[in-house]
């Protein structure tokens, strides 16, 4: 009996978990359309034109990878799979553990909103993250592009 192979050979754009329309009107199939099928399979092509010497590896090994272009490629990839997993085309309750840490750490969801779009204001690119300390405070942070984000308790991704 042949054993599966803990990776696979080649990367894959992974499915997206909704529809590309589902997300309007905040954010549109072409903006979704961009970002996943442009940008998205940019990154797993890249690692895929490499893959002679990377047989065998993971998105998340691939990000720690000493040659800078893999690990941006991977560290992309990883982000953008987090961030398509963190969307939902239907309307998601806060859970009221999360919507009393946004109120104690920013005054609420719409304070945070605010504060989130103003912080991006100074950045060009990369992600905004919703973290969690090492004490368990709820905080804004950023990373730049192709870079995974620090190593924080916990992090979520800001569309």
């Amino acid at each position: 009996m042949s054993q599966m192979p803990e990776f696979a050979t080649r990367f894959e754009l992974p499915a997206l978990p909704f529809e590309r329309h589902s997300l309007e009107p905040e954010v549109s199939r072409a903006q979704v359309d961009l970002l996943y099928s442009h940008y998205h399979r940019r990154h797993i092509d890249a690692l895929n034109a490499r893959e002679p010497r990377l047989p065998g590896r993971s998105l998340a090994s691939l990000a720690e990878h000493d040659e800078d272009e893999i690990r941006r490629s991977a560290q992309e990839a990883w982000n953008l799979v987090f961030f398509w997993h963190g969307l939902s085309g239907v309307g998601v309750a806060m859970p009221d553990g999360l919507a009393r840490r946004i109120d104690q750490a920013f005054g609420g969801p719409g304070a945070l909103q605010h504060r989130w779009r103003a912080s991006i204001q100074d950045v060009s690119e990369g992600w905004s993250w919703l973290a969690v300390d090492a004490d368990g405070k709820l905080e804004l942070r950023h990373s730049p592009t192709g870079a995974r984000p620090p190593k924080w308790h916990r992090c979520w991704p800001l569309p």
